[in-house]
């Protein structure tokens, strides 16, 4: 189980070797001759489109866009959260010159209708199945933990 101070020190740690992605995808690119894929976490729609761009102008012959976002209001339903999958991948496919994977979860109620979208949004190829942290809830207090599995 993770805390959350520990969820903070694992995300200060995420930024700090990502500081130089750009650098590694311009190098990646000068040495090797197969293509570089960029794969992207992110967490607002700005940030997305931001990195995604950056990571191109780089020399990403692609960008993997890796979506999970933790289902944990009880006040937001599911399908909400797929149109916000579909819209990401609509903006980005629109601004991006390179293709766009999308990296899934086995987590949808419909995968092959989930796909069909991400397809129609723009995404050129899917990636099957991520392995994500999930939540674990402790019923005496309520509090939220997260399970690296």
């Amino acid at each position: 189980m993770l805390r959350p101070s520990r969820i903070f020190q694992i995300w200060i740690i995420t930024i700090l070797v990502h500081r130089n992605i750009w650098k590694l995808i311009q190098k990646a690119k000068q040495s090797i001759s197969i293509p570089i894929i960029a794969s992207l976490n992110g967490i607002t729609k700005g940030g997305w489109v931001d990195y995604a761009t950056k990571m191109q102008e780089a020399g990403a012959d692609a960008i993997e866009l890796n979506i999970y976002y933790l289902a944990a209001d009880k006040n937001i339903p599911g399908t909400y959260l797929e149109s916000t999958y579909w819209e990401l991948v609509r903006e980005m496919s629109q601004i991006l010159k390179i293709p766009l994977a999308v990296k899934l979860s086995p987590f949808f109620s419909s995968l092959p209708y989930f796909a069909q979208r991400l397809k129609e949004a723009g995404a050129r190829g899917l990636v099957l199945f991520n392995r994500f942290y999930q939540p674990d809830i402790d019923l005496d207090d309520l509090s939220l933990f997260l399970i690296w599995n």
